[in-house]
């Protein structure tokens, strides 16, 4: 069988091709295929650069202001990652083990602390930067950006304790604090990320 190789963004592909393929499917069309099954959206912050999230998480859009990603806890032993969300011996303890939550863990995510009034402060700053951001990129955003973005704060305050805090990996004080909760059923973590804050980029 024959093989014609592509080179894509340092990637090296072989395709087969058959002279059926090769008379009927255009190179142009094998090349999509390839981007088709080998392109992740990496999502930046918009601020800091700082990478929060892929499209390899289920990711929800919520009242036009986040995204709720669903996420799990893995064990991280001698380099090797474990899902534990439904294993019944996760529970044992293991000093060589590690229990991290896997979007943590995926894009080296920091604890960040925050009270009320702290946290008040950041995303007073934070929705007037990203506002700024709107107006010179895409403009007609920015009013359905200021009233979904209030709305949704309103909602974090008032729940306040419930969630834990976290920046990117550069600790940029002026970027987006992302925020872990926990759903009604008390054991499925998600992460909340503002969407607006958040620009899409192929890997």
């Amino acid at each position: 069988m024959k093989g014609q190789v592509f080179f894509l963004d340092s990637a090296c592909f072989t395709l087969p091709i058959t002279e059926q393929y090769h008379s009927h499917i255009p190179v142009a069309i094998l090349i999509d295929t390839v981007y088709a099954v080998s392109i992740m959206r990496i999502y930046t912050d918009v601020i800091s650069g700082d990478e929060m999230l892929s499209d390899a998480f289920p990711i929800k859009v919520v009242d036009d202001a986040v995204y709720e990603v669903d996420c799990k806890f893995i064990e991280i032993s001698q380099g090797h990652d474990v899902d534990i969300s439904s294993d019944p011996s996760a529970e044992e303890v293991d000093d060589n083990v590690a229990k991290v939550n896997n979007v943590v863990h995926a894009f080296n995510l920091i604890p960040a602390a925050f009270d009320k009034k702290s946290y008040r402060a950041h995303l007073s700053g934070y929705i007037y930067r990203i506002k700024s951001h709107l107006q010179a990129t895409d403009p007609a955003r920015v009013e359905a950006f200021e009233r979904n973005a209030s709305q949704y704060a309103t909602k974090i305050l008032n729940n306040i304790s419930s969630f834990e805090f976290y920046t990117g990996a550069s600790i940029n004080n002026d970027g987006m604090v992302a925020l872990l909760n926990y759903r009604e059923d008390g054991i499925t973590p998600f992460f909340t990320f503002w969407m607006d804050g958040l620009r899409e980029v192929y890997a």
